[in-house]
């Protein structure tokens, strides 16, 4: 057990403002989980124990005010038992000690010299366990950070094909640069000597009649067809697997 003014010691070494103090059955007496100063919540906490009767009490120090709906912390907090005697208030005659110095047997609020020292072990194991947990915390955030990176990479070198269809579908339609179009739509010639000049309709001019009404179409209906069609080639250049996935994917329809 700790001597209440000693409490206060532990609750600025361990940054804890916020607090609960039940008695030794666990019934809740005082607490506060206002936002205030540390040292606004120290004198909460000695006003409290200045007004309690002498007795034990279980005090539970927390680092954030954090409540769930039922009222309970969110968070486990750090539990001591805390004792109030008169007894080891009153003055005490001062006794000389090694050296000359002098002590008085109510130091540390009447806490023993081994009890003081049990408890800055305690707090020390504390904060180390803190640090443990703050530094396991960051290398997760570190390792999620590159997971995330990993995966835009992933996204932006091979998306979905059916996202990469949505995105690049129409240019696909559309890829008919360099085509030779210059004979299409002209008017057939006059026979010359009796011999028909026109040439026939071929399967690859119906196509590229087909192309030309599409590419209208896409010039049309999409404000970006140009830079489509770039990324389309550029995909077709640098990753023909998932090129010829997203034409697949496409024919299928």
């Amino acid at each position: 057990m700790i001597a209440p003014d000693f409490l206060l010691d532990i609750m600025k070494d361990l940054d804890t403002k916020f607090f609960r103090v039940y008695n030794m059955d666990y019934g809740r007496m005082y607490e506060n989980f206002q936002q205030v100063s540390m040292g606004d919540a120290q004198k909460r906490m000695q006003d409290f124990f200045k007004r309690a009767g002498d007795g034990s009490y279980r005090v539970v120090l927390y680092k954030t005010n954090g409540l769930k709906a039922n009222g309970q912390p969110k968070e486990e907090g750090f539990e001591y038992e805390v004792i109030k005697s008169a007894s080891l208030q009153d003055d005490k005659p001062e006794a000389k000690g090694m050296m000359g110095m002098e002590f008085n047997s109510g130091y540390m609020g009447a806490v023993d010299m081994p009890t003081h020292l049990a408890s800055k072990d305690q707090i020390m194991e504390l904060r180390l366990q803190l640090l443990s947990k703050e530094n396991e915390i960051a290398r997760l955030q570190d390792r999620i950070e590159d997971l995330q990176r990993k995966h835009e990479q992933d996204l932006a070198s091979a998306k979905n094909p059916q996202e990469l269809i949505k995105q690049v579908a129409p240019s696909i339609l559309g890829a008919v640069q360099g085509l030779d179009l210059s004979s299409f739509g002209k008017k057939p010639q006059a026979p010359m000597n009796g011999v028909d000049t026109m040439e026939k309709p071929t399967n690859t001019q119906d196509k590229q009649a087909l192309m030309v009404q599409a590419v209208n179409k896409l010039i049309k209906l999409d404000p970006s067809f140009s830079d489509n069609i770039c990324k389309l080639a550029e995909l077709a250049e640098r990753n023909p697997t998932v090129y010829k996935m997203a034409v697949n994917q496409l024919n299928s329809l």
